[in-house]
């Protein structure tokens, strides 16, 4: 869940109308005025939060060894003819 606050009632209409139905990460996405009464937290357990930092770390390793890989095709040298 996330909660954008606007200035501007007209700014967040808007982006209520191009967010609502849209598709992020295979997850359709629900955007919506907020009521002022609903209580949005989330309480996961332990586990579900272990599995989800593990889950981000391994994501992060991936990350960075795919930036190394780049990194090093990018540095390497051509022979000179």
């Amino acid at each position: 869940m996330v909660a954008v606050k606007f200035e501007d009632p007209l700014a967040a209409e808007k982006c209520i109308k191009v967010m609502n139905g849209r598709w992020f990460a295979k997850k359709q996405l629900r955007a919506e005025w907020y009521d002022g009464l609903t209580d949005y937290s989330v309480k996961e357990s332990e586990e579900d939060e272990a599995k989800r930092l593990e889950d981000f770390g391994s994501w992060l390793e991936e990350q960075s060894s795919s930036d190394d890989d780049d990194a090093e095709e990018h540095n390497q040298t051509k022979p000179v003819k």
